[in-house]
């Protein structure tokens, strides 16, 4: 008998990464999704921790893409693979923004989703019910966001919601093709 891991409580992994003091803070679904023990996550641990379960075919990529985005102070957006706290290799969507805040640190606040099961679902047979399911809840996030003016949670939330949009549109092209 083998034991499943736990169904996550929420969709969205979020992180909050201090480039200038290299510490990373996250909740639990992205320190899951990364491999990164829950409880080091919350107190804070090093970037390294996060980047060293990206899948080899993706690490350099997104070591480059992050790079970029502290080097802009700008945005960052990507889908790709790693290991989650199981073993388990998860294809994930990460969002984040980089800015300078007042007291001249770096802070690069992002989102992580979970893709996996909605490929293997939509794979399946073209059920785009979990994608709906992810749509809506960045919404909802969104929505709370808005609402108490966190304006760079407003501007990951909208980065999420446009790569997702992108991943729809690109789903339902592939499946034109295969209507034709």
């Amino acid at each position: 008998m083998s034991i499943e891991p736990p169904a996550p409580t929420s969709m969205i992994g979020v992180w909050d990464y201090n480039v200038t003091t290299d510490r990373v803070h996250s909740n639990d679904r992205a320190a899951i999704l990364c491999g990164v023990d829950p409880v080091e996550a919350r107190q804070g641990t090093s970037q390294s921790a996060y980047m060293s379960t990206i899948h080899s075919d993706d690490v350099d990529r997104i070591h480059s893409r992050v790079l970029d985005a502290i080097r802009r102070r700008g945005t960052y957006s990507e889908i790709y693979q790693m290991r989650d706290a199981y073993g388990r290799l998860r294809t994930v969507s990460a969002s984040g923004a980089c800015f300078e805040n007042a007291e001249g640190d770096l802070l690069f606040p992002g989102t992580f989703i979970d893709l996996t099961e909605e490929q293997v679902i939509a794979s399946r047979n073209g059920d785009d019910h979990t994608m709906a399911q992810i749509a809506e809840c960045c919404m909802r996030a969104r929505a709370i966001a808005d609402k108490h003016d966190l304006k760079v949670t407003k501007h990951l939330l909208d980065m999420t919601l446009g790569n997702f949009s992108m991943k729809v549109h690109a789903l339902l092209a592939s499946r034109r093709r295969d209507w034709l």
